[in-house]
């Protein structure tokens, strides 16, 4: 940092220039980025969207897709490009102003807004569920966060929080339906919403299932609502069954609730009862095995996985996808069956899914889900994510 700081001095760019920030960056910490700024002589302004602002620096993604002009995957890059066009605003990635700072840095170098997965017993943490219609940041809605914290096999506090939905237009849902919508207090925004999600959740580990979706949806959104990151460990229930009872060769939550002994409702709707449901879950496990810390760094989270790709996909090829889920020891199928674990949709597909445009293998995706199959389905921007994220830690992916 002190690097950083000595070279900036040396750089008249931002003295006396607004400057605000944008996206998610991979290299350098948001709060060493608006220092430099100030110590450079800049001023440096929150809302990246301010008609006021000279210079705009933007993380890789985003200048990736501003560059490539992905409006209709992504309605920030719209508005984002709209107020650069129209107001002259200069743009510099996060390569560039690290150059500018004289610094360059390894491509591997590990996500600073995620935590590792611990599979160690703890006796205080937080059960996480949403209601939501899917899990991309970019183009799904959260409509309630719902958390219990748990010491020493107690629950001590709970969290329910109902979110404004921005409309109403979306058919399908997870653990979701129309009347729910309806009938739901509205009270927050989401940048509200998880804001107060992270203040009751602290540092605590957080424990839930398809972890690091979920993780991933949220602690997005409350990076773009505080350009702050939340590094909470997390602990996965299937994958953390998984490494228990290691014999079962597809673990989900009616085999776990027969290997428990007790009675699961694996398809409850109440995200509140479902943090209930991870919680006993959770607790019984800590009793029947030993846990173990696992490396960090793991290429085998995604053995075994079975995939289903439909769409044109926009940001990365359709080979090269299947290249890296078979480097991972995952299959890819042409059509969708019970033993499928994902189904992979292009970002335009996904965009008509969410609307209610629905192909056939979404429709027989939809069907054995609710049969109780545990079966994701996740657009382009998610795999993504899951690609940068588990090329360094895919501990973080399920493992069930």
């Amino acid at each position: 940092m002190e690097l950083l700081c000595n070279n900036i001095l040396r750089c008249s760019l931002f003295k006396g220039r607004r400057v605000s920030i944008f996206g998610c960056f991979k290299y350098i910490k948001i709060d060493d980025i608006i220092r430099i700024i100030e110590i450079s002589g800049g001023e440096y302004l929150k809302s990246a969207f301010s008609n006021e602002i000279d210079y705009l620096i933007l993380s890789n993604e985003t200048y990736e897709r501003c560059s490539k002009k992905l409006f209709k995957q992504y309605q920030d890059i719209d508005f984002l490009y709209r107020n650069i066009t129209s107001n002259n605003i200069s743009v510099v990635s996060e390569d560039e102003f690290l150059n500018i700072c004289g610094v360059r840095l390894s491509e591997n170098f590990f996500p600073q807004y995620f935590g590792k997965q611990i599979l160690y017993p703890v006796s205080e943490y937080v059960v996480v569920d949403i209601i939501c219609t899917g899990y991309d940041y970019h183009l799904d809605e959260i409509f309630q966060i719902s958390a219990i914290k748990v010491k020493d096999n107690c629950i001590i506090e709970r969290f329910v929080i109902d979110i404004k939905p921005m409309d109403y237009n979306n058919n399908y849902m997870t653990s979701i339906t129309r009347g729910d919508i309806k009938d739901s207090l509205i009270r927050y925004t989401i940048e509200e919403a998880v804001i107060r999600y992270a203040q009751f959740i602290g540092d605590l580990p957080i424990v839930t299932n398809d972890a690091f979706i979920k993780n991933n949806l949220i602690f997005h959104l409350y990076y773009n609502a505080t350009f702050k990151c939340m590094c909470n460990d997390y602990i996965d229930i299937l994958y953390l069954s998984k490494n228990i009872f290691y014999r079962i060769k597809k673990m989900n939550f009616e085999t776990l609730s027969n290997k428990l002994n007790i009675h699961l409702d694996y398809n409850c709707k109440g995200a509140m009862l479902w943090c209930e449901n991870i919680c006993t879950c959770y607790e019984l496990l800590k009793k029947k095995s030993k846990f173990k810390e696992v490396p960090n760094l793991s290429i085998n989270a995604l053995n075994n996985k079975i995939f289903v790709l439909e769409g044109v996909f926009e940001t990365i090829s359709r080979n090269s996808i299947i290249d890296f889920i078979e480097l991972c020891g995952a299959k890819v199928y042409n059509n969708v069956v019970k033993s499928v674990d994902f189904l992979l949709l292009s970002n335009s597909a996904y965009c008509e899914y969410v609307n209610g445009r629905k192909s056939k293998k979404q429709v027989l995706a939809e069907n054995f889900i609710m049969e109780g199959n545990n079966i994701l389905i996740i657009s382009e921007n998610i795999f993504n994510d899951i690609m940068s994220y588990g090329k360094l830690n895919y501990d973080s992916i399920n493992d069930y």
